[in-house]
């Protein structure tokens, strides 16, 4: 299914390609603005613009049927930035393997990553053949979760030679798609790309339509993370061509929205607002909260760097309100932190440290441990500063 990056992921993304190109407008205008309260302001953009991917978030099913395995997969695409495939584990008869399945993906769904992983690193042990395709999988997008992004690639490699000593096309595809994810994701644009026409190429091979418009889709991101606008909008409309021929309307929708990004990151803020509140619309219809979240963190993200922060307070607040509903910790971290930036952006500390708290304990939930470490530099730094004035006015 289709994969839809948070805003501020690409944002940040085109911002570095701009900073190397000595661009650095909306830094330095806040680091010679606010001194110190600017330098905070790139670590809070640093930080929220290395947010992880959705998480999984799916319960098990007791009576598994071929429909049923379909809709599996198809939440899990929906929730994740990885794709997913499941294989023969949702129906399997071997009992043991079944329950530790089971277990595991329930602790996916409430993101006790430890306990996913050894529930299926156990079930390795009563795997066999394309099992432990799927199990190996499941493992690199349990630490890709957690930004474990070196162990998690290990395991999708694990998974990609397995997949080829067995001739299975689809895992395959997969695993390229997921590696080059991880590329993505640790800003190797070009080993992204690779993998990703790999990808391509496979899916024209056998004709895949879905799986040709979400490569399509991934490779216009790449362009448009390396600043190449023109060439990432021809990805995109070939996308969402594929997406309205075959009646995807969720690829459909995910394709006007990164078309929107592109207005934005062209300066037609206004044009990009437009389009992402009719997606808005779409996605309601469609049901896909987390989905809706994501546009809400976009639209507000958009509004931040217009500096129309009342604007952006709301729409984050109301992407921070669904995550929550939803349980998705690890957005809703990535929303605390956003909004603690406005705070920041007033000079209103107290409430910055308050905000900064609470993504804090959300990211410690999931395990995310590098932002964990950076969201305390952070605090640190901010509680120093405070620290400082008040022995001032003492």
């Amino acid at each position: 299914m289709p994969f839809l990056l948070l805003l501020d992921e690409q944002v940040i993304s085109y911002k570095i390609e701009q900073m190397k190109r000595k661009e650095r407008k909306w830094y330095i205008k806040w680091y010679s603005i606010l001194g110190f309260i600017g330098l905070l302001t790139g670590i809070f953009w640093w930080l929220s613009g290395k947010s992880l991917p959705e998480l999984l978030r799916t319960k098990p099913k007791q009576v598994i049927s071929g429909e049923d395995i379909k809709g599996i997969v198809d939440e899990l695409e929906r929730r994740v930035s990885l794709k997913s495939y499941l294989d023969g584990l949702p129906q399997t008869e071997n009992i043991r393997l079944g329950e530790l399945f089971q277990n595991g993906e329930k602790a996916m769904s409430n993101y006790k990553w430890q306990i996913a992983v050894d529930s299926f690193r156990l079930a390795l042990n009563y795997a066999q053949g394309r099992e432990i395709i799927a199990l190996q999988m499941l493992l690199g997008n349990c630490f890709f979760a957690v930004s474990k992004l070196d162990t998690a690639l290990i395991y999708f490699n694990s998974s990609l030679i397995l997949a080829n000593a067995l001739c299975d096309s689809e895992a395959i595809r997969i695993n390229l798609d997921n590696i080059g994810a991880i590329y993505q994701e640790t800003g190797d644009s070009d080993k992204a790309l690779n993998f990703f026409k790999l990808s391509l190429n496979l899916n024209e091979k056998f004709d895949d339509k879905e799986g040709i418009a979400t490569e399509l889709g991934r490779i216009g991101t790449i362009y448009m993370y390396k600043g190449d606008l023109i060439k990432a909008l021809k990805y995109f409309n070939k996308s969402l061509k594929i997406s309205k021929e075959i009646g995807d309307k969720e690829g459909e929708a995910k394709n006007l929205g990164d078309i929107a990004l592109l207005d934005f990151l062209k300066g037609e803020s206004k044009t990009a607002l437009e389009k992402l509140n009719v997606l808005l619309k779409i996605y309601d219809s469609i049901g896909d909260r987390v989905v809706i979240s994501k546009t809400y963190g976009n639209i507000g993200t958009i509004y931040l760097e217009k500096e129309e922060f009342d604007s952006a307070g709301k729409y984050l607040r109301d992407a921070l309100k669904v995550n929550k509903e939803i349980g998705n910790k690890k957005a809703e971290a990535i929303n605390y932190t956003q909004i603690s930036y406005i705070y920041l952006t007033r000079l209103k500390l107290d409430s910055t440290s308050v905000y900064l708290d609470s993504a804090l304990n959300a990211f410690k939930q999931i395990g995310a441990e590098k932002e964990v470490e950076r969201t305390q530099i952070i605090i640190r730094l901010l509680t120093g500063r405070v620290n400082s004035r008040s022995a001032l006015r003492s």
